[in-house]
């Protein structure tokens, strides 16, 4: 009789992935939003802005960052432009 044992294997768990490029320029005095770039589970919006510069806020739709979890930002502000990035209040951040 042969012995069955299961082998043992780790689960593969969910990762989030994000990227965001976003930049901005001077038109007219102004600073316009050049170009912009969401992936995976990062999305931008942008509150009406009093101050003349792209305001944008970073939003994490998966609701939390675990391990393993990958996000990548990258900004720009050409020559005059003002650009002011945050992020949602309250993020969580998980432990294993």
């Amino acid at each position: 009789m042969t012995a069955h044992t299961p082998i043992a294997s780790k689960p593969v768990l969910q990762r989030a992935r994000g990227l965001l490029n976003i930049s901005a320029q001077q038109t007219s005095g102004v600073s316009r939003l050049k170009n912009l770039r969401q992936q995976g589970s990062y999305r931008t919006i942008f509150p009406r802005s009093k101050s003349g510069n792209v305001e944008a806020v970073i939003i994490n739709t998966a609701r939390g960052v675990t391990g393993g979890d990958q996000f990548g930002t990258t900004a720009v502000a050409h020559t005059g432009a003002g650009l002011s990035l945050t992020t949602q209040a309250a993020e969580r951040i998980h432990f294993q």
